[in-house]
């Protein structure tokens, strides 16, 4: 039987996590506020990657431009 048991705490996939679950529970009132359910399965890397690929195909500018200026554009 395999067992696991996380010796460091601050290893980088358990940080990520922590960071993505605090994020996520930051975003849960803005989503909900107009929608009455969200699908969790566009929040996986593959569905954030393909957004933002569109995003950047958009303009060519967004490949220089800096997250805030992408988050402006965006919305």
């Amino acid at each position: 039987m395999l067992a696991l048991c996380f010796i460091d705490p601050h290893k980088p996939s358990i940080t990520g996590w922590q960071v993505t679950l605090s994020a996520f529970l930051l975003l849960v009132p803005e989503l909900f506020e107009k929608k009455k359910f969200v699908l969790l399965s566009r929040f996986n890397q593959d569905a954030l990657e393909n957004y933002f690929s569109q995003v950047r195909r958009m303009t060519i500018l967004l490949q220089w431009t800096s997250c805030t200026r992408t988050r402006d554009v965006i919305s």
